[in-house]
């Protein structure tokens, strides 16, 4: 960060900003692509998660100049430079059009890029006095304050939410002022106070910030990522299912990590107390066709490798699928099983399995032997078998 300008500095600190309140995964580095004889760099960074995305172009006034801006000179600086931000940003759909970019997370993932032609653009414009100002609309993209970026970040805790919620924005047709995007959160969030609240149904955008209790159970389940990323701790770790698993556990609203940080603590404890396995079921809040399965189970095999759990992990996760399936749901419809085997002194080892239809079927008296210890999932409730 020494050798950087302060601009620069300010590029960075909002891509790590994104990460560290996000999901690393998501949140992608400058793009160096070659332009003739030389290389050129694209974005300020990106937001993308499967094929959905944003593109970051940050303008920031150098403090030592800033000092010297009145009033009206500060605001004509932010109209010109966000303008510029957005002249870049259409500069880098043109250069995603192909979807033949690579590009390389803050987490260190490597893909390529989907063609990007109907990602929206957020500008995040700096300047030390932040400005009121209201700058002028342009299609697909959103203008905002570095302390809102922030802040949106931390009202939402989710980089898939970021992303929803910006699109939201646009199409809204709320304009508030740069450095006001508050204003235009509570529209939304007032909005979804009304289809939200029941036990199935969640408002997306919190009404309030998450603090306290509630912040610590909303963290016990977004720690489910970081168990997902080091491939050491989690047993079953996948490459070709990694992205995937991410994306379905950063697409639950910020209300229902609460309840299901909740609920796998309860379970928890309740499992270490009685030292015997404890399981639930909840529809997946952030993707109607989905629904996710919890294993625990109290360690006393003796065995280390923890293989065995994971394929007991896999098995409740195909069956679980299945039965969802029989009972009606979409084919295409999976069902993401998360087990966590505990052991007194070696502590805690994850296992994460994506069922789908493609899963083969259980052996019957495998599925029998499940059934009668797990019960039966009809699509509504679990009805124990014996």
């Amino acid at each position: 960060m020494t050798n950087e300008v302060p601009g620069q500095q300010v590029e960075d600190y909002a891509r790590r900003l994104a990460g560290d309140l996000g999901v690393r995964d998501f949140v992608y580095r400058p793009i160096v692509i070659q332009k003739g004889k030389g290389v050129r760099e694209i974005s300020d960074g990106l937001l993308v998660a499967g094929n959905e995305g944003l593109i970051l172009q940050v303008k920031s006034r150098d403090p030592d100049a800033a000092r010297l801006d009145d009033p009206m000179k500060a605001e004509a600086w932010c109209v010109k430079n966000a303008a510029a931000g957005v002249r870049q940003a259409d500069g880098t759909r043109r250069s995603l059009a192909t979807g033949q970019v690579a590009a390389r997370s803050l987490r260190g993932f490597e893909r390529t890029l989907p063609g990007a032609s109907e990602w929206a653009s957020v500008i995040i414009v700096d300047h030390p006095s932040d400005p009121e100002v209201r700058l002028p609309p342009v299609s697909n993209t959103l203008y905002i304050s570095v302390n809102d970026w922030r802040n949106l970040h931390r009202w939402l805790r989710s980089t898939c939410g970021v992303i929803s919620y910006v699109r939201r924005a646009i199409d809204s047709g709320v304009d508030v002022a740069l450095g006001r995007e508050i204003d235009r959160y509570s529209v939304l969030a007032e909005a979804d106070l009304k289809v939200g609240g029941s036990t199935t149904s969640f408002a997306i955008l919190p009404p309030y910030r998450i603090d306290g209790a509630e912040a610590w159970d909303a963290a016990l389940f977004e720690d489910l990522i970081e168990r997902l990323a080091d491939p050491k701790g989690a047993t079953g770790w996948d490459a070709e299912q990694y992205l995937l698993i991410v994306e379905e556990l950063d697409r639950v609203p910020p209300i229902a990590r609460i309840r299901l940080g909740a609920k796998m603590r309860e379970t928890f404890l309740e499992m270490c107390a009685t030292r015997s396995r404890r399981s639930f079921m909840t529809l997946d809040p952030g993707n109607p066709r989905a629904r996710v399965a919890f294993l625990y189970e109290y360690d006393t095999s003796g065995d280390p490798s923890g293989d065995w759990f994971m394929a007991r992990v896999a098995a409740y996760g195909i069956m679980r699928n299945q039965h969802a399936i029989s009972a009606g749901a979409d084919p295409s419809s999976i069902t993401l099983a998360i087990g966590v085997l505990h052991h007194p002194e070696r502590g805690r080892r994850y296992v994460f399995f994506y069922a789908t239809q493609t899963d083969l079927g259980l052996p019957e008296d495998l599925r029998q032997q499940l059934e009668a210890e797990f019960g039966v999932f009809d699509g509504s409730s679990v009805r124990i078998t014996s």
